[in-house]
């Protein structure tokens, strides 16, 4: 059998940071029982100031949000890094953060304080003499040791949350002991998380959103509706926390015995009424302390009032720069389209030019090609070249071979026409010589008159062999120095020059056929 016996109660509440957080020490609380909280999960900065909630929630969607606009090409689509004021501020009126309150016991079976406990008393001396509130209260704690049990407990469900939920990321999480005319109570404030990486629940925008209904679809929470799913959740925390209050040695009272032998369903709904009452009561509770600390109010309204015309002049000059802001705004709005208009009329560009590159770089890869057969030819028309100047460097040569040989028979025909004088002047003198025959002196004028008669023919013939000669030279086919060349020219023989003479004595004889040899001899 369980040593404690204690209610439990599980509400849904709105978000109050700073309440939560204890940034400040709310009305119902008493200052010196500060440290009595405990901060189960309280993020701070390295200089030891508290991470906000909208720091929180954009920290838990920054990857979401960092591949969403990775897929992005236009900056326009792109998402910001706030997603909180994105959430708060768009059409659908999102809840960012949620808020769950989780309460043992009751003000009779669990207080703060003990039973004796005047609140109004304390509240007139905090007002006064805020010491001796704080000795008051020290003098009325609760002693009971199902206090401290029902504490210990809600801080293992605060450490279980995440756990138990792995959708509802916790930014932040208290336990509240030190509202003197109250419950301790754990404060639980959560996001929902809906999708995730890869998960493929979401088709389009981000893959990972701010979104309590697919957050309960995912873990499991069936029901045709929002309200439903809570229900089952709530149901299911509630579950989860006696098996935690059972650790604890606390059994859950349901306030009446017999209402735990009724069916589930009727029991819930009048669990859920006497929530609701519970809730009533406190509301009532809390108009009552509102009306006490109306009067501590009237005394600050005076002071408040100047204040409050000072912040009514603040907001005019605000709303007219909020008006300056927003006009700015769209401004900048219509410069924003306009600069993506022209964004994307250089996209267009952009589209065009690099079409116009890659045309340009094919006509630049064909005159590469051409540019290389332009090469290749160059390199035979070189080649040819060569061969050009070597042939020429042969005619040169052979030019002045023929040169040569001009000259030579140059020096050949005068010495021909030396020879011709002199055979004739032989002749001469063998003609008019009385010591010879007169057969001889016949023969010597027969010789000397058509040697005279053919004397030119004789140049000629030997010529025609030169040129003969030189047309072989130039043609390659034979080159003539010092060396005997035994062609036979194309020399009349002397009937078929003189045929009248052919008959006279020795001239035949005398003549025969020569070889053009004869008169190419140096």
């Amino acid at each position: 059998m369980s040593r404690y016996h204690l209610s439990l109660s599980v509400t849904q509440g709105d978000v109050a940071e700073y309440h939560t957080r204890r940034t400040y020490s709310p009305p119902s609380a008493e200052p010196s029982l500060s440290d009595r909280n405990v901060h189960v999960y309280d993020p701070r900065h390295k200089d030891g100031s508290l991470v906000t909630y909208r720091e929180q929630f954009n920290a838990i969607f920054a990857d979401a949000i960092e591949r969403y606009n990775a897929k992005q090409k236009r900056a326009r689509l792109q998402k910001g890094d706030d997603y909180y004021e994105e959430i708060t501020s768009s059409k659908r009126k999102e809840k960012p953060i949620y808020s769950t309150v989780v309460q043992l016991g009751n003000r009779d079976t669990c207080g703060v304080t003990d039973t004796s406990f005047d609140a109004k008393h304390w509240r007139a001396l905090k007002a006064t003499d805020p010491d001796a509130a704080a000795a008051y209260v020290a003098e009325h704690l609760d002693p009971r040791p199902q206090q401290k049990a029902a504490k210990e407990c809600l801080i293992d469900i605060c450490q279980q949350f995440e756990t138990w939920f792995p959708n509802l990321k916790v930014v932040a999480s208290v336990i509240h002991d030190d509202e003197v005319d109250g419950t301790c109570h754990a404060t639980v404030d959560w996001v929902p998380i809906g999708g995730g990486e890869g998960s493929g629940v979401y088709r389009g925008g981000l893959d990972t959103r701010c979104a309590l209904n697919k957050a309960l679809e995912q873990m499991g929470y069936d029901g045709h509706g929002y309200s439903f799913r809570i229900k089952h959740w709530q149901a299911d925390f509630k579950a989860k926390c006696e098996e935690v209050m059972a650790q604890h040695d606390i059994e859950r009272e349901y306030m009446n015995n017999e209402e735990k032998h009724r069916d589930v369903a009727t029991w819930r709904m009048e669990q859920e009424r006497k929530e609701e009452a519970d809730k009533l009561r406190e509301i009532k509770r809390m108009t009552e302390i509102a009306r006490v600390n109306m009067t501590e109010f009237e005394v600050k309204a005076k002071d408040s009032e100047q204040r409050l015309k000072d912040l009514e002049y603040q907001i005019a000059e605000a709303d007219m720069k909020y008006r300056a802001a927003y006009a700015k705004a769209v401004d900048a709005e219509r410069e924003l389209k306009s600069i993506n208009d022209k964004a994307d009329a250089a996209e267009s560009r952009i589209r065009m030019a690099e079409s116009r590159v890659q045309e340009a770089q094919n006509r630049e890869d064909d005159a590469r090609r051409a540019y290389r057969r332009i090469e290749d030819d160059t390199v035979r028309e070189q080649k040819r070249l060569d061969d050009l100047k070597r042939e020429a460097e042969e005619q040169k040569r052979r030019v002045e071979e023929l040169s040569e040989w001009i000259k030579k028979l140059s020096d050949i025909r005068q010495m021909l026409i030396l020879f011709v004088k002199a055979l004739l002047g032989y002749l001469e003198h063998k003609e008019t010589d009385k010591n010879l025959s007169m057969t001889d002196r016949q023969s010597a004028g027969i010789a000397k008159r058509l040697i005279t008669k053919l004397q030119n023919d004789f140049i000629n013939v030997a010529s025609r062999a030169a040129k003969k000669s030189l047309e072989q030279i130039l043609s390659g086919r034979h080159i003539y120095d010092d060396v005997t060349v035994t062609q036979q020219a194309d020399i009349p023989t002397s009937q078929e020059m003189n045929p009248s003479e052919s008959s006279s004595g020795g001239g035949q004889e005398w003549w025969g056929e020569y070889d053009s040899n004869f008169f190419l001899a140096k």
